[in-house]
């Protein structure tokens, strides 16, 4: 047997038993996909059932607010997530008149839909004859076809793409993905593949030339970054001061008014800390100390600050390194 036989043939055995798998809802397949994205299974079933359970369809998704949808999204992390996926409920419902489009092509035009994503949605839900790449199913097949090219390189992943479309050949795309990723999922794992249990070993280039444990190629990413941030907790009459961020990372959320100070500054803050903590981003650490303070400080912020109810704090999205603290608090 090739290669995709006998990949199918393991998968029929071994295939995971998933919420989102087995159906042909696109909401549903297309809910899971932004939730997987770059967050474990575990920590998703809780928020896909969440989500389907208070908006059953993409025109009930459309018709929240996005408040709404970032307050349900709380903790999840990776916030342009829930916005986007908003902006694409509202696309799908008031373009497309609720029906999502067939072709990933279409689909890869919505707001954080990119080409994985959009070609899941198309095989699962619709049984086009796509492959969908995720980083399971581009480390199999460079590993199956020993490629030497970084995989974080568009015009890379772009030739990949092609050769895993030629694997596919004519057999049914939903269970060829689905198979990739569980293969990549099982057992052919970052580190420590189990090369002794694989299905595939005898199609494998990269085992027989043993450079599997090289493969994927990656490309230096960016160098990581620090803020350090400095959070107040101002409380009059049982109203605490807040704004709602507009830019950057937590876009959308509710926060306290903060200051960014540089480390030396940062360290001396010792008295009435109600919180201190470190937040990793993909890309940036944030080192967090969160301040009762009882006057307001001489922050820019601190002029455009809402006051709330404090009691109402529970009701509005917050970042998850505040989210014990405002169960604590209120």
């Amino acid at each position: 047997m090739n290669f995709t036989e006998d990949l199918l043939q393991w998968y029929s055995v071994n295939k995971r038993e998933l919420p989102w798998r087995d159906i042909d809802d696109p909401y549903r397949i297309w809910l899971s996909e932004i939730m997987l994205q770059q967050t474990r299974i575990q920590q998703v079933y809780e928020y896909y059932y969440r989500f389907i359970k208070q908006w059953e369809t993409v025109v009930a998704l459309a018709n929240a607010s996005e408040e709404q949808v970032l307050k349900a999204w709380e903790g999840l992390g990776y916030y342009s997530r829930a916005r986007n996926l908003h902006q694409t409920a509202q696309i799908i419902t008031y373009k497309y008149n609720g029906i999502f489009p067939k072709k990933y092509q279409t689909l890869q035009q919505f707001p954080g839909i990119g080409a994985y994503t959009a070609r899941a949605i198309a095989s699962f839900a619709f049984n086009q004859p796509v492959v969908a790449l995720d980083g399971n199913g581009f480390r199999v097949i460079t590993r199956i076809l020993d490629i030497n090219l970084p995989v974080n390189v568009t015009k890379n992943q772009n030739i990949i793409q092609k050769l895993a479309d030629e694997l596919l050949g004519n057999y049914p795309s939903k269970d060829f993905n689905y198979a990739l990723m569980d293969l990549g999922n099982l057992i052919c794992k970052p580190q420590k593949p189990l090369c002794e249990k694989c299905p595939v070993q005898n199609h494998c280039l990269a085992f027989f030339h043993q450079t599997h444990l090289e493969k994927p190629i990656k490309l230096k990413t960016l160098k990581r970054t620090q803020d350090f941030l400095i959070f107040y907790w101002y409380e009059i009459d049982n109203h605490v001061a807040v704004i709602k961020k507009f830019f950057n990372y937590w876009k959308g959320l509710y926060i306290f008014p903060f200051e960014k100070l540089e480390f030396d500054h940062w360290k001396k803050y010792n008295e009435n800390i109600l919180l201190e903590t470190k937040h990793i981003l993909t890309h940036k650490d944030l080192f967090i100390k969160v301040i009762l303070t009882n006057q307001q400080q001489t922050i820019e912020q601190f002029q455009s600050a809402e006051w709330l109810p404090k009691k109402e704090l529970v009701n509005k999205p917050f970042p998850r390194p505040f989210q014990e603290l405002i169960g604590i608090m209120v």
